[in-house]
């Protein structure tokens, strides 16, 4: 008796052999979608109808840093902007202010002088259009305004691992019995940035240019000057006052040292999908995203069925477009 019932329990676990590894094979998930309107507005919700019961859904809105292409890393060349905020304080004069930009300079930067600085020594470029001004027109100008971020990008000497360049203030005042009364022009913040995907991220701040000031010889003495220790530190620009000294023709420059700019590339890392069912979630038949930005988007959804023996996948890509 005892080796019949042996003999059944072992025919008894054959059996049931394949039926358990049937259970603890992993499955190719069913999943599909549907878009209920391939074309949207910006900051309309897109609903996305699915059809199947996978384990795990993760959706790539085919943006920036949720891109399916980069998955697996993204690594991209910066461009490269300045800003700064502006003061302009009395006056009548306008146009006194010049944003100056240059990649070749001397050696030494030490013992700098006018006449070196507008020597060939330097190749200026002058970028003032690249920012909002203030005027002697403008009702805020007593107050510190953001000057925008100029991108400066095309400067960059893509042959080279990195680019030197020196940028420069320049405040001229004419003769001020003819031309009416120069101002005070002070800036601040004046910050060097990296910028990605229109994301900017600060490279160098204000103190770390180095500031130096520079003046015609027949500049008044004590009217311009940098306020390095001040908080936030900035550098005042100022005309001449009283007899000789308003009659003129003056230059300033607060000018930087020479800073280098890589030209490196910058690894991101992997883009990141968006997780929106886990395996213990309860069972989605639609999701909604919202897009803030227009553009042609190529999506995807990452379906899955996994267990303890491994995970299988199946990846859906569609496109929309989003309108402004």
């Amino acid at each position: 008796m005892k080796t019949i019932n042996k003999w059944l329990c072992m025919a008894a676990l054959l059996l049931s052999a394949p039926s358990c590894q049937k259970l603890e094979d992993v499955a190719a998930p069913e999943f599909g979608f549907e878009i209920e309107n391939e074309t949207i507005r910006v900051g309309e919700p897109v609903r996305f109808v699915f059809t199947g019961t996978p384990d795990i859904i993760s959706f790539y809105s085919g943006e920036f840093g949720c891109d399916y292409d980069y998955r697996n890393g993204r690594v991209v060349k910066p461009e490269y902007g300045v800003s700064f905020e502006f003061q302009l304080r009395d006056g009548t004069q306008e146009n006194q202010t010049s944003i100056l930009l240059s990649t070749k300079m001397p050696d030494d930067m030490s013992s700098l002088t006018t006449d070196i600085i507008e020597s060939d020594a330097f190749d200026w470029k002058d970028i003032t259009d690249k920012f909002s001004i203030l005027r002697v027109a403008d009702p805020d100008r007593r107050d510190y305004e953001y000057a925008g971020l100029g991108n400066i990008s095309e400067y960059i000497d893509q042959s080279k691992s990195t680019t030197k360049m020196v940028f420069a203030v320049r405040y001229t005042t004419l003769n001020q019995s003819i031309y009416g009364g120069g101002g005070i022009v002070r800036y601040r913040y004046f910050t060097l940035k990296t910028i990605v995907n229109g994301e900017e991220s600060v490279y160098l701040e204000h103190p770390q240019f180095g500031w130096q000031l520079v003046s015609t010889p027949n500049k008044q003495e004590g009217r311009s000057a940098i306020y390095a220790d001040a908080t936030p530190p900035y550098v005042q620009l100022r005309n001449g006052w009283g007899g000789e000294h308003t009659t003129n023709d003056t230059r300033d420059y607060g000018i930087s040292q020479a800073i280098e700019i890589s030209n490196g590339e910058m690894d991101l890392g992997p883009d990141k999908s968006i997780p929106i069912r886990g395996v213990n979630d309860v069972v989605m038949k639609s999701y909604e995203y919202t897009y803030d930005k227009p553009g042609t988007y190529n999506i995807a959804f990452v379906a899955k069925n996994i267990n303890i023996n491994g995970e299988k996948s199946v990846v859906l890509h569609k496109t929309i477009t989003v309108e402004e």
